[in-house]
């Protein structure tokens, strides 16, 4: 059932089809059920989202899950491809690679929404397994979001090389009607 879920999800998303076709992607994804806030408090992981695991991906289980935005959806099939590189500037903690282990996080401030011809709204981040990373204070300090199973003086990862950061799956968030906005405001 779970999976026949997640097809839909895929046949629905033109960005999510894309990955597929060109083979980066299982079209036979998992959904992730709703955590209640005990669990939240212990793992800040998904919570009713579908994951669609990367193909041909060797996942380092003693690494830690952190997770990638990509705020225009651009290069993602790149990215899958070859890889997280850092970017030409620096961030606001220097040269790397910026990870978060919060999926609240990264799909509020760096995730990619997605509208479909139905009006719903789907929005994708980056699952990715990595190591050796550097642990900072959220970012931006006017973060107010309350995400219980990360301390703030840790929020943003930064990993200095590629090969201490290996991209898993793509995590998708359907956001059951609302805008991109509208969750946001829902807290």
């Amino acid at each position: 059932m779970s999976h026949e879920i997640a097809s839909r999800i895929v046949e629905k998303s033109p960005f999510l089809t894309t990955l597929v076709k060109e083979g980066l992607l299982d079209p036979s994804g998992e959904f992730l059920p709703k955590r209640s806030l005990d669990e939240l408090r212990c793992s800040p992981c998904p919570s009713c989202a579908y994951r669609f695991k990367r193909v041909n991906c060797d996942e380092v289980k003693a690494w830690e899950v952190g997770y990638h935005g990509n705020c225009t959806g651009h290069h993602v099939a790149k990215i899958l491809r070859e890889g997280l590189r850092q970017g030409a500037k620096p961030g606001a903690y220097g040269h790397g690679i910026y990870l978060t282990p919060s999926f609240r996080y990264c799909l509020l401030y760096y995730g990619f929404p997605e509208q479909l011809a139905d009006g719903s709204t789907l929005v994708h981040s980056l699952e990715v397994r990595c190591r050796e990373q550097r642990e900072h204070p959220v970012f931006p300090p006017s973060w107010q979001q309350d995400d219980v199973g990360v301390e703030k003086h840790r929020m943003e990862w930064v990993v200095a090389d590629s090969c201490n950061a290996g991209i898993t799956a793509v995590i998708t968030k359907e956001l059951r009607g609302r805008t991109k906005q509208e969750w946001i405001s829902a807290g």
